[in-house]
């Protein structure tokens, strides 16, 4: 286990450039203080005092040094309120931590312990001095002590999906919580059948939230270019991302708590969290675009959703307020877009898009979208809609790297050429199940 200034250090480890606008980074440390909250109550507190050191350097340090604090310091302040409780919760989880890796130190020291005594008594008998059966028991009872202190000796029938979390009501963040250590199991098991009774007690499949649909007003329509976005010279070798998962784990036969592995890694090695969207989610998505499509026009929404047990659900799809051209999609009102995430107690986990006529690719102003959600949650992912071309699907994301930095340090607006090669790839960490309830709100009506 990392000791407490390594797991600090590993917090501060974070992209940062205030060439991102300060309204994105406000989201970003927002994401970062619900993600830590969440760790915290699965007891994982390891993972929570490392956000809430990346939580506190980016309002303590890095923020008050933003150009666009000076026109946004009424949600830098209330931001910035949490930040008492914030420093008592840290304080808890060195306590807590401190504890743990105590105890960690402990039992390595004697494991060690059992180990040289093994080796003693199995040489001893070897020269002859002991030989009788009561030293071979000594040493079989050693042989299975051991074996149970071995993380490779488990059984997997122990452990099933872990447990959806649904929204509960905010807690303060210092309280008189239980700081006692409990172990965490990491397994990578995925019980559908379980998944989908939990959510399905939250969500029914498939609720649309709003009256009839009704085309938004275009008279508004934005023109950031004249001519047609350029295309990446390989769009044929990019396919929708529909990863299958493992096979089902067998059912489980204990109530214990299990964390999703993190099955696949950024290009730089980063662990990415699994995502997992509902196969619904797109047909639903275009039924609402129809009015839109048919007139040539973008549609946009934005997906939001669940972490829990180191995994994201897509829970909700929202429709913002919006003005389309026949290449772009621009949200408009983000605070009742952002009213909606917070009161529902959200993640932001990316975004979908219709491209009418164009093929199932991202353009150079959809990279540079990607890049807003990409940095408040690197496990974000682009969802593109192209109806009347094959393939009609894709599930998109930066690479990391080299593509994050590209877009990063890219000032340019409306559509322009990125000549480097492998900016975006196909979002392997994501996955398409079907049966996963999910809810649609329409904020334009």
């Amino acid at each position: 286990m990392l000791s407490i200034a390594e797991i600090a250090a590993k917090g501060l480890e974070y992209p940062y450039t205030n060439n991102t606008s300060f309204r994105v980074w406000i989201h970003v440390v927002g994401t970062v203080l619900r993600e830590a909250e969440i760790y915290r109550d699965d007891g994982d507190f390891e993972k929570a005092y490392l956000l809430y050191t990346r939580f506190a350097d980016l309002l303590l340090n890095k923020m008050p040094e933003h150009p666009g604090l000076k026109a946004n310091r009424a949600l830098f302040k209330k931001m910035t309120a949490k930040m008492p409780g914030v420093l008592q919760e840290m304080q808890q989880l060195k306590k807590a931590l401190e504890v743990q890796i105590a105890e960690e130190k402990k039992a390595e020291e004697e494991q060690q312990r059992k180990l040289r005594a093994l080796q003693q008594a199995s040489g001893s008998g070897r020269s002859g001095v002991s030989s009788n059966s009561g030293s071979t028991s000594r040493i079989d009872d050693l042989r299975s002590q051991l074996g149970r202190g071995d993380p490779d000796h488990v059984n997997l029938e122990d452990y099933s999906f872990g447990r959806y979390e649904t929204r509960r009501e905010p807690e303060p963040l210092h309280d008189q919580r239980n700081w006692q250590h409990q172990p965490q199991q990491q397994h990578d098991t995925f019980d559908y059948p379980d998944l989908n009774r939990e959510l399905s007690s939250v969500l029914s499949p498939y609720v649309y939230e709003s009256g009839p649909i009704t085309l938004s007003p275009t008279a508004g329509q934005i023109r950031l270019a004249d001519s047609p976005p350029a295309i990446p010279a390989k769009p044929a070798a990019l396919q929708a991302s529909y990863e299958k998962p493992a096979a089902p784990a067998p059912p489980a036969t204990s109530s214990s708590t299990v964390e999703h592995a993190s099955r696949y890694t950024t290009e730089g090695g980063l662990a990415l969290r699994s995502l997992f969207i509902p196969a619904e989610l797109e047909a639903a998505f275009l039924k609402v675009a129809h009015a839109n499509t048919v007139k040539n026009l973008e549609t946009c929404g934005i997906l939001c959703g669940k972490l829990s047990r180191n995994a994201f659900f897509v829970t909700h799809l929202m429709i913002p307020p919006q003005e389309s051209t026949s290449d772009t999609c621009q949200t408009t009102n983000e605070e009742l877009l952002f009213e909606q995430i917070d009161e529902n107690d959200l993640f932001v986990l990316g975004w979908i898009h219709t491209h009418p006529t164009q093929t199932c690719f991202m353009s150079s102003v959809d990279l540079h979208t990607q890049n807003s959600y990409q940095i408040m949650l690197p496990e974000a992912v682009a969802l593109v809609c192209a109806p009347q071309h094959d393939p009609n699907f894709g599930i998109f994301r930066l690479s990391d790297p080299p593509g994050v930095d590209i877009i990063k340090n890219c000032n340019r607006g409306g559509f322009h050429p990125h000549t480097e090669d492998n900016i975006y790839n196909n979002a392997r960490h994501a996955m398409v199940k079907s049966g996963l309830p999910f809810k649609m709100k329409d904020l334009r009506l």
